[in-house]
């Protein structure tokens, strides 16, 4: 998991790694994160799901810039 990944300043989509593709895209999302030891982290924006990690890219302004959740961590 990393809080505030680097997002391409072109489009605000994250950088893709290594044979990673996307797979889709939502706009209008809104989430909320408990993150210990930093509270609870609310946003609106987007998700992307691609085909190694999770994204929420957060567009409402604040701390949070995004935040992603390999797969592995989500079961």
């Amino acid at each position: 998991m990393a809080l505030n990944p680097p997002l391409c300043p072109a489009d605000g989509d994250p950088y893709r790694v290594a044979n990673e593709h996307f797979i889709l895209h939502r706009g209008g999302t809104e989430f909320e994160l408990n993150i210990e030891g930093m509270g609870k982290l609310k946003g609106k924006g987007k998700m992307i799901l691609t085909t190694l990690r999770l994204v929420l890219i957060n567009k409402s302004g604040g701390d949070l810039q995004a935040f992603d959740i390999p797969h592995g961590n989500t079961f």
